[in-house]
């Protein structure tokens, strides 16, 4: 299984001329003996003003959330899933780490259910990979709420049953997993994931903490201090060979800074609007009240990198300019690490 993951985690980390004229020769005037009488000369009119052109109106495009269910029946072990805009060039991430044993070597596990933010209008293609390493694509669905995938009778995608649910109990459990939020390829349509790594070594204790677009209402958003989660054990970042913990567990609260002990860096992603730029508040427990201001995490840098840690060095808003970080594992595989299997840093996420 971990060969599995890191396969997958290495694809996923698998982005004038100037113009001449020449003067005409013109002949001299010879007199006309019979002059022709010029008409009368009209009143000069404009020319016409063109309208202004508006620039073209790009449409949001709406999503809407889907829960589905789907039975690996074919008879061999499925190694990857996708489902996605018909057309689209990138087929996104796939719905599920773990490979789907097939029925027959495992009822229980070749069911598995997926929660999945798409399009509202159009089609979707299914995609599947086994691990024979044969695949098949399942063209042109359209997709409901409480949609079902029988995949029977072999690998053949013709074959399958594409239909809605009809257990109750089947139904709850895939409602529960809509209602957790998070989706299983973590898109969320028209939202981006901030991904960051975060230090506190401000010296003091640290009991709030929010990320938000510039100019927002930070109380939209949850308190990463309550909700985040962090690696059991990264290990030492200097040893490749260190024994690491990469399941994830509570932040131990409030969040003390390096100087007061053993203060854990934090690997975790937000979810927001796109936005120019956004602001982080951090509230300490003596009472301060710190704003980080005008953080740009879109636009890649002289390097084409976003910034991807925010290392808070100090009391003031000077000192702690986000950055980017090309340490590997240390953040770059944590950071895909958790947007691949932990919550939101600070539980939020976008209702459909």
């Amino acid at each position: 299984m971990r060969k599995y993951l890191a396969i997958l985690l290495v694809v996923l980390l698998a982005f004038a001329m100037a113009a001449c004229t020449a003067t005409p020769v013109v002949d001299p005037p010879v007199d006309d003996p019979n002059p022709p009488i010029d008409d009368p000369i009209d009143d000069p009119v404009d020319d016409p003003v063109d309208d202004p052109v508006d620039d073209p109106v790009v449409e949001e495009i709406v999503y809407a959330p889907y829960a589905i269910q789907f039975k690996n029946k074919t008879g061999v072990t499925m190694t990857g899933l996708w489902l996605y805009p018909t057309g689209a060039e990138d087929k996104g991430n796939p719905l599920f780490l773990e490979p789907i044993p097939d029925a027959d070597a495992d009822k229980a596990a070749s069911t598995v259910y997926a929660y999945v933010v798409r399009p509202a209008e159009g089609t979707c293609d299914l995609y599947v990979e086994w691990e024979d390493g044969t695949n098949a694509t399942l063209p042109d669905l359209t997709i409901i709420n409480h949609d079902k995938f029988s995949m029977k009778g072999g690998q053949d995608a013709a074959g399958w049953e594409h239909e809605p649910m009809d257990d109750d109990g089947e139904v709850a459990i895939v409602d529960a997993i809509v209602a957790a939020g998070k989706t299983n390829d973590n898109f969320y349509g028209n939202y981006v994931l901030l991904g960051l790594e975060i230090k506190n070594k401000t010296g003091k204790t640290i009991t709030g903490w929010w990320i938000y677009e510039t100019g927002g209402d930070y109380t939209r958003y949850g308190n990463m201090i309550d909700n985040v989660k962090i690696l059991a054990d990264p290990g030492d970042e200097h040893d490749e060979e260190a024994e690491r913990d990469l399941s994830w567990v509570d932040l131990p609260t409030p969040w003390i800074s390096t100087a007061e002990g053993d203060s854990p860096y934090i690997f975790c992603f937000f979810i927001r609007p796109v936005a120019p730029s956004y602001e982080v508040r951090v509230e300490f427990a003596d009472g301060q009240i710190l704003i980080l201001p005008d953080y740009d995490l879109l636009t890649p840098n002289a390097d084409g990198f976003c910034f991807n840690e925010i290392s808070m060095k100090g009391i003031t808003d000077l000192d702690s300019p986000p950055k980017y970080d090309n340490g590997d594992p240390e953040p770059l595989y944590y950071l895909i690490w958790a947007k691949l299997t932990a919550p939101a840093g600070d539980g939020w996420y976008p209702k459909f």
